[in-house]
């Protein structure tokens, strides 16, 4: 073969390798790592992928999507999604426990979900089930080798930012029943608030009805939560308390991370343990409905469905600020510092919001924005619930710490800030006599500012 033909061939493999390596590049990948303890899901992609439709099948056992309890943004206080698993997220599964250590091969930037089978058959990575296969959407993939490897790369189907279903929101919501001899907890594993204020527990001896949860105080609003509405990783706990003692709440199944408690109930009667495997199991009902019944012996936990209390239009934020007027978003300011807001339970489109005063203004584009985790800028564009702006003067000579925020302020997060160098862009100072909002041309409603501290801004 002579020379010329050899470098030929190099260089067409040469190609044909970039073209694969760019193709994987470009594929959404989510790479399985295990070992005797753990398995982990990683997004080893640079964009974010849809899960939701993925299952893991062994020979004996399954983990399918709704399996995952999933963990809650302390940003948005929103469940995280499947359906945009972002990059370097994880998804753990372990039996249940004290939850293991992350393999050092791993570097997760979050856990988004977590999944403890209660069922041995479902740790499918064991190695003598030899390997474990990937169903996406009903269609198999590859097996993952179980018993050579310790590694498996998974195809997923690009984020899915749309989550909307042919009706808008599901009707139904997952909620789920774990227990210990010790408790019982009611969890909303569902990114979406649950109607649980007719849902009753009935065994062969006793139940537990809505009536019976002791429900807690939000310090937030100062006033109580109630089962009309359960966010997302709320949750509900039972246990055994006789009349003449005050127990204290035993610790929560290990497998429960719950963001908030929101209730309680103390039985008094044993037959209220619904629980105890001496019952035989218990059903759930809704409305009067009995749901599937959830044994007890030889599990510890149940999954069912219930009303979705976001289909009324709920918000989805757990504070008090979206109570008043609907409006999505709302300006707060002090003498030093000016606010906007979203008190809304959904994001917001700002990209063309101005603010007028007399002699100032505030433009989309005065804006610096902040960074997120993954280092890419917020956008004005899709300003999520509780995130906020804020704007402050700072003279060019000066590098100024921002100012505190105003006391009944509360962002999840500061997307972006407006150092005004120049007085008259203090649109909220009282010399500027008001503001007001004009979103693409069309001006709103005046913001008064000797007489207010706040102003309600509505968006077309």
């Amino acid at each position: 073969m002579s020379r010329k033909i050899v470098i030929l061939v190099v260089l067409l493999m040469l190609t044909l390798a970039t073209q694969v390596s760019l193709a994987q590049e470009d594929e959404n990948i989510v790479r399985a790592i295990w070992n005797p303890q753990i398995l982990v899901l990683i997004n080893i992609s640079g964009d974010g992928v849809d899960v939701s439709e993925l299952s893991l099948e062994g020979e004996n056992g399954f983990i399918y999507p709704w399996d995952w309890v999933m963990e809650v943004n302390e940003d948005t206080t929103l469940s995280y999604t499947l359906t945009d698993m972002r990059p370097g997220s994880c998804l753990l599964v372990y039996a249940s426990g004290t939850e293991p250590e992350v393999p050092s091969t791993v570097d997760c930037t979050r856990i988004i979900g977590r999944f403890t089978p209660s069922n041995l058959s479902d740790v499918i990575w064991e190695i003598s089930d030899q390997s474990f296969t990937p169903v996406l959407a009903g269609n198999p993939g590859t097996p993952c080798d179980t018993t050579n490897r310790t590694a498996c790369d998974i195809v997923a189907n690009p984020r899915n930012t749309n989550t909307a279903t042919d009706g808008g929101m599901p009707e139904r919501v997952r909620v789920r029943a774990l227990w210990t001899l010790d408790s019982f907890v009611v969890i909303n594993i569902s990114p979406y608030g649950a109607d649980l204020s007719d849902l009753t527990f009935t065994s062969s001896e006793g139940e537990i009805t809505g009536s019976d949860w002791v429900m807690e105080i939000d310090e937030e609003s100062t006033l109580s939560y109630d089962l009309d509405n359960v966010r997302p990783g709320s949750c509900l706990v039972a246990y055994l308390n006789d009349a003449d003692a005050q127990v204290e709440a035993p610790d929560l199944p290990p497998n429960v991370r719950c963001t908030r408690i929101i209730g309680y109930f103390t039985a008094e009667n044993p037959t209220d343990i619904v629980w105890n495997v001496d019952f035989g199991g218990f059903t759930p009902a809704l409305d009067g409905e009995d749901l599937e019944a959830c044994s007890v012996e030889g599990t510890t936990d149940c999954t069912f469905e219930a009303p979705n209390a976001d289909l009324e239009g709920a918000d989805l934020d757990d504070t008090d600020e979206t109570t008043d007027t609907g409006a999505p978003v709302r300006a707060i300011w002090t003498t030093d510092i000016f606010v906007v807001i979203n008190v809304s339970g959904d994001g917001v489109d700002l990209s063309n919001l101005t603010l007028e005063s007399a002699d100032g203004l505030i433009e989309p584009f005065n804006w610096v924005m902040e960074t997120d985790d993954d280092g890419l800028s917020y956008s004005l564009e899709d300003v999520r619930p509780g995130s906020c702006l804020i704007a402050y003067l700072n003279d060019a000579d000066a590098q100024l710490e921002a100012p505190e925020l105003p006391e009944n302020v509360e962002c999840t997060r500061i997307i972006g800030k407006f150092t005004a160098a120049n007085p008259a862009d203090i649109v909220w100072s009282l010399d500027a006599g008001g503001f007001t909002p004009v979103v693409d041309g069309e001006a709103g409603e005046t913001c008064e500012v000797g007489t207010a501290s706040s102003c309600d801004i509505a968006l077309p």
